[in-house]
């Protein structure tokens, strides 16, 4: 499966509001639009979007977006997954454009979190702009990468905790984390547990506990 990166994050929240204040002001990302008071996009690179924070009763983690190179990565990958006993479902053409991108699937792994697979990601061109100044954020693999290397700190001896906050920053795509790992697990055991454990946990303490906290 060619996962090329995180390419975005859904988070659900009963109260947009609250956070278009703390993304905005405290963690310095650009607004990039709303969409009917459902939707809220934010912007911290040359994507139209990063994090997406829809309205719902609940409030934590909605899914994740993973992209593929194209939509023959994409049927590959969904034959991957099925091959694997794995239920894949199709996004429809709604889903696709609050997404911005071109086509996605859904699926959930064995803890029930969903994750999302996506080709085409809107290139809206606008220039990042942060509110409070930031000068950017580091969504590029190879920049990141080159930043973990210059710390001499490889994915192998980093706390999982640390290995999913990479991921979910974009500072390591998902492929390379794997690759890393070591190779007495197989990939798809070192793909589920980095997801389940690495990212789920740190992700649900930044969107419910801390955030519940300040507010």
């Amino acid at each position: 499966m060619d996962i090329r990166g995180l390419g975005y994050v859904t988070l659900l929240s009963s109260d947009l509001v609250q956070w278009r204040q703390y993304a905005s002001q405290v963690l310095g990302m650009m607004v990039a639009g709303s969409d009917d008071d459902e939707r809220l996009y934010l912007k911290m690179d040359e994507r139209h979007h990063r994090i997406l924070v829809e309205k719902s009763t609940e409030n934590g983690f909605g899914a994740c977006g993973w992209e593929v190179s194209g939509k023959a990565a994409l049927e590959q990958a969904v034959s991957e997954l099925e091959r694997a006993d794995v239920q894949v479902t199709r996004g429809t053409e709604a889903q696709a454009r609050d997404r911005k991108v071109q086509e996605l699937v859904h699926f959930s792994d064995p803890d029930g979190n969903r994750h999302e697979l996506f080709w085409g990601p809107l290139q809206d061109f606008a220039r990042f702009v942060s509110p409070v100044g930031v000068k950017g954020f580091v969504t590029f693999p190879g920049e990141g990468e080159k930043a973990i290397r210059r710390f001499e700190y490889g994915y192998n001896s980093a706390p999982q905790s640390l290995v999913g906050m990479w991921l979910l920053s974009g500072i390591a795509s998902a492929s390379s984390v794997i690759e890393r790992r070591p190779s007495a697990c197989s990939s798809a055991r070192i793909f589920w547990s980095i997801l389940s454990i690495s990212i789920f946990l740190p992700l649900q303490a930044i969107t419910t506990g801390i955030f519940e906290k300040r507010f």
